[in-house]
């Protein structure tokens, strides 16, 4: 499972995957295609 957080703020699920988060760590993933979730908007998966 990588999918490690599953939490609820102001009725909005978040769901963070820490393996993307450490590639986006570590600089892996280009910051145009982070997640919104890390500027606090929903999350969505693209695939």
């Amino acid at each position: 499972m990588t999918i490690a957080d599953v939490k609820q703020s102001n009725g909005v699920i978040y769901v963070i995957d820490k393996v993307l988060l450490r590639k986006m760590w570590s600089g892996a993933i280009p910051s145009s295609e982070r997640p919104a979730t890390l500027e606090g908007r929903p999350f969505q998966f693209h695939r």
